[in-house]
Order: structure tokens, then C-alpha cells, then sequence
């Protein structure tokens, strides 16, 4: 397997079967470290979503239960 470089570019050309091979292990890297902290990102904003609504509930509770005693007083 001869591989050719691709100017301009971080890519290889494969004589044997022309397939594009990239061997940037640091744009890998890059990659998968910003689609980690993506993923860190979307799960702290599903726990703020779910604290949020726990935290109404919470109120509804409490507006509810002033009311009765609203209503008994």
C-alpha cells in the first residue's frame, strides 16, 4: 500500500484502491475532545431543565397549600 500525499491537505491518496486516508490524529483529537464537551454541555442543560422543573412543582405545591390555608384562616 503506496500512499501518496494530497497538496494542500492533510489527506493521503491509496494507489492500491483510491480511497482518502486522513492521518491528522491531532484534528481527531480536536474532534473528539469538542464532541465530549458537547455532550458535557447537553447533559448540564437536561439537569438545569429537570431541576428547573422540579422547582415548579415545588411552587405549584406550595401555592396550593397557601391557598388552603387561605381558605381555612
Amino acid at each position: 500500500m503506496a500512499l501518496i500525499p494530497i497538496t494542500g491537505t492533510k489527506l493521503f491518496r491509496d494507489t492500491e484502491n483510491m480511497a482518502l486516508i486522513n492521518k491528522d490524529v491531532s484534528g481527531l483529537e480536536d474532534y473528539k475532545s469538542k464532541r465530549k464537551f458537547a455532550e458535557l454541555q447537553r447533559e448540564q442543560i437536561n439537569n438545569v431543565k429537570m431541576e428547573m422543573d422540579s422547582i415548579k412543582n415545588d411552587i405549584s405545591d406550595i401555592k396550593k397549600l397557601m391557598v388552603k390555608l387561605l381558605e381555612k384562616g
